[in-house]
């Protein structure tokens, strides 16, 4: 088929030469609509369980992160908010791992974060 919907017969002989092969491919490639590239997202490993999670981001954070989202939304990204933040996060505590703790998980909580500014070191 063309980029025009229509079908194009050709004689079985003439598939028979690779050359024409070769020409039929090219054609045919040169009329694949093209989609932008995106950057492969690492896979994610994903529990059942979800909480809601507030938190303050600097205003042209989170419309950066809204502007991805829609432009990613349909396939093959299907981005959503949630998805493009658990992947930051989890993407960011890797780093974090390999920077501070030798890339192994950070020990258990014994407690809960406490609100309020951060611990002065």
């Amino acid at each position: 088929m063309d980029g025009g919907g229509r079908l194009w017969l050709v004689p079985r002989a003439a598939l028979q030469s690779e050359k024409h092969v070769i020409q039929l491919e090219r054609i045919r490639m040169s009329h694949q609509p093209t989609r932008p590239q995106i950057a492969s997202v690492p896979f994610v490993k994903r529990t059942n369980s979800r909480i809601r999670a507030t938190l303050y981001l600097p205003a042209d954070v989170l419309d950066e992160a809204r502007n991805a989202t829609v432009f990613l939304a349909g396939y093959p990204a299907r981005m959503t908010l949630a998805k493009l933040a658990e992947s930051a996060f989890r993407a960011e505590i890797q780093r974090l791992q390999d920077l501070y703790n030798h890339g192994a998980p950070f020990p258990h909580r014994d407690e809960e974060l406490k609100g309020g500014r951060p611990i002065a070191a």
